[in-house]
């Protein structure tokens, strides 16, 4: 759904104004506008001069056409050049700040608190907000352009993404209130968004996956994935690390190469999910493949090292998007639907299926242990052994 031309002003709409919204005339009455505060509703007159915008207060509880004659008196000088009038005294420069401004601030201060791919994921789907919105002063912004950008997304299909942007939006303007950007007598255009998608039952949490590869299925995979056609060997490589060691595959394709000890044969991941660093024993064949993989490529910075750049790695997107185009031309192998995830998943069911105790298992693939705070194991020993037990099994299976 395409934002709408906002219709003219009328008595009816400025009496049901909610505290804190703002609405604006259209056509000849462009340049009127209306606020709701907690002492009434103020009408002001908003023009241009130069490249500074300034206002005039017309005056508090007007009706609509006592404001639009008084409106019409004002921009009448204004286009005779004798505008502003001997009142100028009153009117303030109004300082200008759009809907993209306050995105920006906001996202600055999310760099603080989130890993850069965190904060390049906001950044990515509010574009959805911008796109249309982005130029829009904060005061033409309101409920119903909210809405409109949520609905939108819901009318394409994707919920949960409309969820995350309301959920962003109200705290980018909340930021923004804590900085007194914004008023705090205006209402929040998220809060109204995300009461629209609850009010029509809209579910914007991501449906739980339950697949994963059982023993004939990880057989036909470990058949296909080493010449896996359509994908490079970096990919391959973050598929198979993450196969092998349950770890996410946004982890596997950031790996650098000085992560890894591979004389003591393990691997430190020292930006987690969860924020806290750990240690991977690495099973005798992911230690085969990656000394030999290394040998092949000793300058590079990223065990999935990007070929556009010797400084960056691999993005988890292109997994996926691989994916997407080999599942397209019939040459993923016959399975049914899988995703790099449900590598993760497989791995994890696995392990209970051999036996292995629920904390360890948990631990292996980097799982917070719900435990009390006298018990801080990390059980790197025991996953070691487990991960070891795990990639026997798939030596086993594989053809």
């Amino acid at each position: 759904m395409k934002p709408s031309s906002k219709p003219s002003l009328t008595a009816k709409a400025v009496q049901g104004m909610s505290i804190g919204s703002t609405f604006s005339d259209v056509g000849d009455y462009r340049g009127l506008r209306v606020t709701r505060t907690t002492k009434g509703r103020r009408w002001f007159y908003r023009y241009r001069v130069g490249n500074r915008l300034q206002q005039d207060t017309i005056g508090m509880d007007l009706s609509v056409q006592e404001a639009r004659a008084e409106f019409r008196v004002l921009k009448a000088e204004k286009q005779k050049g004798k505008f502003p009038r001997d009142l100028t005294h009153q009117s303030s420069p109004a300082e200008t700040f759009t809907v993209s401004e306050m995105i920006d601030l906001y996202l600055e201060n999310l760099s603080r608190v989130r890993q850069a791919k965190g904060v390049i994921d906001v950044r990515t789907f509010m574009s959805n907000l911008i796109r249309p919105y982005g130029h829009y002063d904060i005061m033409d912004f309101g409920a119903a352009e909210a809405r409109a950008v949520v609905i939108h997304q819901v009318e394409k299909g994707n919920r949960v993404q409309a969820g995350r942007i309301a959920s962003e939006l109200c705290a980018a303007w909340d930021y923004s209130v804590a900085l007194n950007r914004i008023s705090e007598d205006m209402a929040n255009p998220g809060e109204a968004a995300k009461k629209a998608l609850k009010r029509a039952r809209i579910r914007t949490t991501p449906i739980k996956r339950t697949r994963y590869l059982d023993d004939r299925e990880l057989s036909v995979l470990l058949a296909w994935l080493p010449k896996a056609g359509g994908f490079s060997p970096n990919l391959r490589k973050a598929l198979m690390l993450t196969l092998q060691l349950g770890c996410r595959s946004g982890e596997a394709i950031s790996a650098r190469w000085s992560d890894f000890d591979l004389e003591a044969g393990t691997w430190t991941l020292f930006q987690t999910k969860t924020n806290d660093p750990r240690t991977i024993k690495l099973p005798r064949q992911t230690l085969e493949w990656l000394r030999a993989s290394r040998l092949l490529s000793a300058g590079d910075m990223y065990l999935c090292q990007s070929p556009k750049s010797r400084l960056s790695h691999l993005q988890q997107k292109q997994i996926t998007e691989r994916m997407w185009v080999l599942k397209r031309d019939g040459k993923l192998p016959p399975l049914a639907d899988w995703s790099p995830h449900d590598l993760r998943r497989t791995c994890r069911t696995h392990l209970s299926q051999m036996g292995c105790p629920e904390p360890v298992a948990e631990s292996a693939i980097g799982h917070v242990v719900a435990t009390n705070n006298y018990n801080l194991h990390q059980y790197q020993n025991e996953v070691g052994d487990w991960l070891q037990k795990w990639n026997d099994k798939l030596e086993e299976l594989s053809p």
